[in-house]
């Protein structure tokens, strides 16, 4: 095994281990200790002291000379004679054929200290020697005259001699390798990287290498021409004591501590470290499937792309914004996980960033792709692990000019609607997302809500004007409108069948509207429209206009019939005789003209009246008429006679209605803020209703029990009329101009200066209203009740079919209503805390839940119907399991705590999935949950503003979003399964060769075996002494691994028998298994991968 420089992380693997040899013991090559023997030709050779007791019998002689314990011996090189090294500071040589010494090595000249390493030059002309002294020194042979000494900075353990003679390299206790020019002493190189006492040291054959062991359990090799560097192994698991290298160079040779004799497979394959070295700490690596690239991760938040054959780099990755903690390659892709919760993925071939998430509640820690390709596992510090499908579809962004209100989808999927803060609604074409399809302009204000029907004919829109606007997707033309609500429209949804709409309000109502919506019936005048009435029969509308012309229209057919002129100024008051037969117009000329209906003959005409007419009636007869004045005075006139035969006063504010009851009784209404009852044949006032303001409108119900006044205060007020008490306040937006009962006196209409006609219940909800573009003169209901006439300021007429279906309340703000998939309930949502359930024929109440403690800002349905989720301002997402009325199943929902309150909820069409927005203090971001378990799934943080909106397209997996920030997004959610794996977080993951399956360990010491088709766990393996720091599977997939703390155990996949145990000085932090499974390396703390026999 190789270590890289220091700093760095392993980059390569040694050519190949040799096989080992194992004793209980092995000492250091060549060297003895004291009595020592040297094995010649078969003779075994006894080294001792003076003082050492005999030598064993099988001894073939014995050299005794030295004064204390030998420590290294050598033979000069043709075998003639031993040299010895001893704690006595002496070297002696001895003759090997009988044993005497030859000669000795010491004195003034030699070493001070004890003599720790000889060794012989390959002529046998020098002898070299190391010692504690903290020399080196060369002796001529065989004058044994002491020819140069090399000074160290510790003691010299270990001396070889290149096979030229020209260089002596000393081991030094210090940790230092140095090398001399034997001729003149000159230092050439001190070799730096034990990090402990150099305890041996060769040259090869040719001189072109020098090897090194030490404390420090490795062989570090270098080149002795340059000085540098070549690679190191970490040999042995303990202090390396010795190495040699045999004469051809292509084997070293090592013993260690450990009791193992390794053999090593030279020329050793340099450690490369990558061209462009990262400037942290590298956390993660992976090699490509060829062996040919290395992928590494780095503390430095990078990610690099290198060729294994010499680290140059390929490709770097960007986007990461914290430590990298994982990383993986598969096939076109290239993963990584990082600290900060973030999964990146990039295209590995150009190093475009495909996608980033943030995949897990803690570091992702682990990455891995199946062999095809198609899924990605990922592992966090949240204790799960996630399974992504993969490619994943692309975000696609449709950008806008203003914040995104709302967003709505096609059935087909092919389409997305979106309401703008810039009053506009657009169509885009998901195959052409990078401009609006079309652009639908025409609200006020903001638009809130967007909705198209499931047969895609409809498209509708609203916004805080309580318009519901209906467009024609061809060229983008509002066709039709509904008056839906008092307030702003917070949701829209189209019934299944496409045949009803449902809208809900910031004004607490919800209502159903029948489809198609009529276009009003159009009556146009030249000028404004002051006055209208219906005839008897209901069959004709009767006009006045500023025009100066009273005008009779045919409902049915909208076709002006015949016009009534005579006057010179502003016709401002019309009426029709009980029996249809006349008609009467007053004007601002002084004027009252009365006409036969059929042919627009005067009947009488009565000018140079008092003041301009403000109102007129028939009597119930037909015989009078009455005539409201602006001065204040009501004027009877005799039709038969042609004359103005009585003035009833008492008015002190001029006249703005005038009705009959059945009972001739006449009704008035001034701006002196009263409404009087006269006895017209005494002219006496029987009855004085004070209304509080001006007067502007009256009208009676048609059983005469009721009176109905409108007035400039913006209130509609009812009375009793046998005694004149209050029966009802209804309060408006606006002035009101005019009033009308519907046939049973259940609703009134009123006629609004602010350009609406209002249809509201006795009890002043408001049913819906009709607009014009300018102040509503008049308005009234036709006998069916389904009609409502108008005449506005904006020279129009209009009568109008109503299509609410029914209406219901809440008692606060209405947030989303939205019909069931099935079409027969309805969900609505508010902040009255609730969520409701109506039945959508009727709006009979079903069921209301305490849904949250607080308002309830949304609701979803699945798209089978069977679960829908709600959220609440109690910072609460609750998914609940949908049931028949009566039944319990909605009381345990699955609740799911967020950060803040959601603006926004979603559930997939299949119901797996739920989604939520929510933006606090971190910006905002979208949540997808698991709606079984209430696992999350995914989080979204692109969007840069709040985001109101959210829709599952009908793949279950693309979410969009509609955000403040002027996008809409469309987001893949192409998370496939999540699995609650460790407790603690999970630190590694790896798919078996099946792709179905998966192993993974955690900080729960614990190794487990993973389905994940199913999600659950197939078996564990251990327990772990430690947290589970990495895992590994064989490539076959029968074998598994795990590290935790400073041991590796392996496994059986098929039933977990423990097949071994490796146990390392340091905690391991990785392995891998060898291709053909015959080799196993690990990492550890202490800077060594190792290789091990599988």
């Amino acid at each position: 095994m190789m270590r890289p420089a220091p700093g760095r992380p392993p980059t390569c693997l040694p050519r190949r281990s040799a096989p080992m040899i194992r004793h209980n013991a092995i000492r250091p090559f060549i060297m003895l200790t004291a009595p020592a023997m040297l094995f010649l030709g078969g003779l075994a050779v006894s080294l001792t002291r003076a003082d050492d007791p005999p030598a064993a019998a099988n001894v073939a002689f014995t050299l005794k000379g030295h004064t204390e314990s030998v420590y290294t011996t050598a033979f000069t090189p043709d075998g003639k004679y031993v040299v010895t090294g001893s704690f006595d500071k002496t070297i002696k040589v001895w003759e090997a054929a009988d044993g005497k010494e030859f000669k000795s090595f010491g004195g003034p000249n030699g070493h001070t200290g004890l003599v720790l390493s000889v060794a012989v030059n390959p002529d046998g002309t020098l002898i070299a020697s190391g010692g504690s002294d903290n020399t080196a020194k060369i002796w001529d042979f065989p004058t044994a005259n002491a020819v140069r000494t090399f000074a160290h900075a510790d003691a010299v353990n270990a001396v070889a001699v290149s096979p030229d003679g020209k260089k002596v390299a000393g081991a030094g206790k210090d940790g230092l390798v140095k090398l001399w020019n034997a001729v003149d002493g000159k230092e050439l190189f001190s070799f730096a990287g034990h990090t402990g006492a150099v305890l041996g040291v060769a040259f090869s054959g040719n001189g072109q290498l020098l090897v090194s062991c030490g404390a420090d359990k490795t062989l570090r090799f270098w080149n002795p021409a340059n000085g540098q560097a070549i690679t190191v192994i970490g040999a042995h698991a303990g202090p390396v004591s010795a190495v040699a290298l045999n004469p051809n160079g292509n084997a070293a040779y090592s013993a260690g501590q450990d009791g193992l004799l390794k053999f090593w497979t030279l020329p050793p394959t340099p450690a490369r470290a990558l061209a462009k070295p990262h400037d942290g700490a590298v956390t993660a690596l992976a090699l490509s499937a060829d062996g040919n690239q290395i992928l590494s991760g780095s503390a430095d938040k990078t990610v690099r792309l290198s060729t294994f054959a010499n680290g140059q780099q390929v490709r770097a990755f960007a986007g990461p914004a914290a430590g990298v903690a994982s990383v993986a390659l598969g096939g076109a892709y290239v993963a990584a996980g990082t600290e900060d919760q973030r999964l990146f993925l990039w295209n590995a071939a150009d190093g475009t960033l495909i996608r980033q998430v943030a995949a897990h509640g803690g570091s992702v820690t682990g990455v891995a792709f199946n062999a095809p390709a198609t899924q990605l596992l990922t592992a966090g510090g949240d204790g799960q692990l996630k399974l992504w499908a993969l490619p994943p579809a692309p975000t696609r962004v449709l950008t806008h000019p203003d914040a995104v209100t709302a967003a709505t989808v096609s059935a087909d999927g092919k389409r997305v609607f979106t309401a703008g803060a810039d009053k506009v609604v657009r169509s885009w074409d998901l195959a052409k997302p990078q401009q609006p399809e079309r652009q639908f302009s025409g609200h006020p204000t903001a638009v809130g809500a967007v909705a198209v029907s499931a047969n895609g004919q409809y498209l509708a829109s609203a916004s805080d004007d309580g318009l519901i606007r209906f467009w024609n997707q061809t060229n983008g033309q509002q066709t039709e409108s509904i008056g839906a609500h008092d307030q702003a429209v917070t949701s829209l949804s189209f019934a299944p069948n496409s045949q009803q709409m449902l809208s809900a309000s910031a004004d607490g109502s919800i209502k159903t509207w029948q489809l198609p919506v009529p276009a009003p019936k159009l009556f146009a005048h030249p000028d404004k429209g002051t006055s209208a009435v219906l005839s008897p029969d209901g069959a004709h509308l009767l006009t006045g206009c500023a025009d100066k012309q009273a005008r009779l229209w045919n409902l049915s057919t909208g076709a002006l019939e015949r016009q009534f002129p005579g006057n010179t100024l502003a016709v401002l008051s019309v009426a029709f005789s009980n029996n249809g037969g006349n008609v009467a117009a007053g004007g601002a000329d002084k004027s009252l003209t009365v006409w036969t209906a059929a042919d627009a003959k005067v009947v009488k005409q009565f000018p140079n009246l008092p003041a301009a007419v403000q109102a007129v009636a028939f009597s119930p007869d037909g015989k009078f008429t009455a005539a409201g004045l602006a001065d204040h005075s009501i004027h009877l006139f005799d039709l038969t006679l042609g004359k103005d035969v009585k003035t009833l006063a008492g008015h002190t504010g001029p006249v703005t209605a005038l009705r009959y009851t059945m009972k001739g009784e006449l009704l008035s209404g001034s701006g002196d803020k009263t409404v009087q009852v006269w006895d017209v044949n005494t002219g006496a006032s029987k009855l004085k209703i004070d209304h509080g303001a001006a007067v502007t409108s009256l009208d009676i119900s048609k059983d005469g029990a009721r009176i109905v006044s409108g007035g400039a205060d913006k209130t509609v007020k009812i009375w009793t009329l046998a005694d004149g008490k209050p029966a009802g306040v209804i309060t408006t937006p606006a002035e009101v101009r005019g009033v009308g009962f519907n046939a049973d006196a259940s609703r009134i209409v009123a006629a609004g200066a602010d350009n609406r006609a209002r249809v509201y219940t006795l009890d002043g909800k408001m049913l819906e209203f009709f607009a014009h573009d300018g102040p509503v003169a008049a308005a009234m209901f036709q006998a069916d009740g389904k009609h409502v006439v108008t005449v506005s300021d904006d020279k129009t007429a209009k009568l109008w079919t109503s299509t609410l279906v029914w209406q219901a309340h809440q008692a606060g703000p209405i947030r989303q209503a939205l019909y069931t998939p099935k079409g027969d309930r309805i969900l609505s949502c508010g902040d009255d805390k609730t969520v409701q359930w109506w039945n959508a024929a009727d709006g009979k109440a079903l069921k209301s839940i305490p849904a949250h403690d607080g308002a309830v800002g949304g609701v979803a349905v699945s798209g089978d119907g069977t679960k829908f989720a709600s959220i609440g301002a109690d910072k609460a997402l609750k998914v609940w399991t949908t049931a028949a009325p009566g039944a319990k199943e909605e009381e345990k929902p699955l609740t799911i705590p967020l950060a803040a309150p959601a603006s926004a909820v979603t559930l997939s069409p299949d119901g797996k999935r739920v989604a939520a927005s929510v933006t606090n203090a971190a910006g905002t971001q979208l949540h997808v949950f698991d709606a079984v378990s209430g696992k999350e799934l995914l989080v979204l943080g692109d969007h840069t503003g709040a985001v109101q909106s959210l829709a599952f397209l009908a793949d279950n997996r693309t979410l969009v979003s509609a955000g403040a920030d002027k996008t809409v997004r469309l987001s893949d959610v192409n998370v496939l399964a999540v699995i609650d794996a460790h407790a603690g977080g999970v630190a590694g993951c790896v798919f078996l060769p099946d792709g179905v399956q998966a192993v993974s360990g955690g900080a729960d010491k614990t190794v487990k075996l993973w389905n994940l088709t199913t999600g659950k766990m197939v078996r564990t393996f251990g327990p772990m002494p430690d947290a589970v720091t990495a895992v590994a599977v064989s490539k076959d997939g029968l074998q598994v691994g795990a590290a935790a703390g400073k041991t590796v155990k392996i496994w059986m996949v098929a039933d977990a028998k423990e097949v071994t145990t490796l146990t390392h000085p340091a905690e391991v932090a990785a392995l891998w298994f060898s291709g053909d499974k015959t080799k196993i390396a690990t990492a550890a703390a202490d800077g060594f991968a190792r290789i091990w026999d599988a």
